[in-house]
């Protein structure tokens, strides 16, 4: 995918490609022609906003897609993990020797109040409302 660059005019340019170019006209080229007119010939300076690449998408729809993707992940993972937590108490009895108590808080990293039921109950509501916060 060829981005497209948009750069502004300083002066009269004439090119081989674009014709005869004015002060203040917008060109949108690829980056190597822009860098060409900013850098080496001083001709033209970068312009910020939505320059769209070559497939008509812009840049803030690029990084909104991507923010949308990020978003989708950290669902997924906290979804994971509220099912790790969920399969893992279902298979503890209502109350357990201390020990297993203790090596389960270890191993979720999880404060040692309560039994390892109840860590586990806290995380996954902590979890819940994490996912909940994210799917708003």
């Amino acid at each position: 995918m060829s981005e497209l660059v948009q750069v502004k005019i300083k002066g009269t340019v004439v090119t081989s490609r674009y014709g005869a170019l004015s002060t203040g006209d917008l060109l949108r080229t690829d980056a190597a022609f822009a860098n060409h007119l900013v850098e080496e010939c001083g001709a033209a300076e970068y312009v910020k906003g939505n320059v769209r690449g070559a497939d008509g998408v812009t840049k803030k729809q690029t990084q909104k897609q991507k923010a949308r993707e990020e978003r989708a992940a950290a669902i997924k993972v906290l979804q994971d993990e509220i099912s790790t937590l969920e399969t893992e108490a279902a298979g503890l009895p209502q109350e357990e020797p201390q020990g297993l108590a203790a090596s389960l808080l270890a191993k979720l990293g999880i404060g040692e109040k309560g039994t390892a039921r109840e860590s586990i109950q806290a995380a996954l509501e902590a979890k819940r409302t994490e996912l909940a916060a994210l799917q708003a």
